[in-house]
Parts: C-alpha cells; sequence; structure tokens
C-alpha cells in the first residue's frame, strides 16, 4: 500500500467501524464546530442519496437474478 489517499481512507473506515457512539458524538460536536451546520446538512442529504441509490442498484440486481431463476427452474 503506498497510496497514501487509500491508506487515510483505510483509517478513517476503520475508526468509524469501531469507535464507541460517544466518540462518534463527540467528532460530530467538532465538526459542526469547525463547518457549521448548514454543511453537515448538505452532506447528509448527499450521503441519504448515495445510499439510497447504491441499495436500489441491489435491489433492482437480486430482483433481476430470481427472474432469471424463475426461468431456468421452469424451462427444466
Amino acid at each position: 500500500m503506498k497510496n497514501p489517499k487509500r491508506i487515510a481512507v483505510l483509517l478513517v473506515t476503520g475508526f468509524l467501524a469501531f469507535a464507541p457512539p460517544g466518540t462518534m458524538i463527540f467528532g460530530i460536536m467538532i465538526i459542526l464546530g469547525i463547518v457549521g451546520n448548514r454543511w453537515l446538512v448538505a452532506g447528509g442529504i448527499l450521503g441519504l442519496a448515495v445510499a439510497g441509490f447504491a441499495a436500489w442498484l441491489v435491489l433492482r440486481r437480486r430482483a433481476g437474478k430470481r427472474a432469471d431463476a424463475k426461468k431456468t427452474a421452469s424451462s427444466i
């Protein structure tokens, strides 16, 4: 791993995966103090949109696999 961006992302992801709730709350308070409320709301909306799009893609793909499985099972 020679890419510093990849290392930074892995460290942040690992911290968020295993951080206790108090640490997360304290981190949110620090972020609110630094960037203000407006940017946090915009980031939250963008994050929800990305998560919703990813969930939609996963559900759509699973539905397609189920339909294909039913077609092959009924043709046998």
